[in-house]
């Protein structure tokens, strides 16, 4: 989809004064219906990609508050819950798998490392 919005204006002693106002939007709609079931998987995958990217952003969230509020204990339940996320997330192709990988590793990371100072 294409918005475009044009001013024109002009200089009138020292004023500006607006001239015409142009709003044109145009939309690419697709025409055959190959094109059309296309852009209707597209739309459901575009709205299960970023629901599932929500989904790991709260679990990731959640986890470094815990990490950071000293909560160790909930922050090892929930430890499980954010790598399945993240494998989730890595099956579905809305992150790479190295990605998934350092995700996992730093979870743990941190987890390891606010225990080690807890004790």
């Amino acid at each position: 989809m294409l918005k475009i919005k044009v001013y024109l204006t002009y200089r009138m002693f020292s004023h500006i004064v607006c001239v015409a106002f142009i709003d044109l939007e145009y939309t690419n709609m697709p025409i055959t219906s190959a094109a059309k079931k296309a852009l209707r998987k597209s739309r459901k995958n575009q709205k299960t990609n970023y629901n599932l990217r929500a989904k790991l952003r709260k679990v990731l969230r959640t986890f470094n508050d815990l990490i950071k509020a000293g909560k160790i204990e909930d922050a090892k339940k929930l430890l499980a819950k954010a790598q399945k996320e993240i494998d989730m997330a890595t099956k579905k192709h809305i992150i790479h798998k190295n990605n998934a990988n350092r995700k996992k590793s730093s979870l743990a990371r941190m987890l390891k490392v606010a225990d080690g100072k807890k004790k």
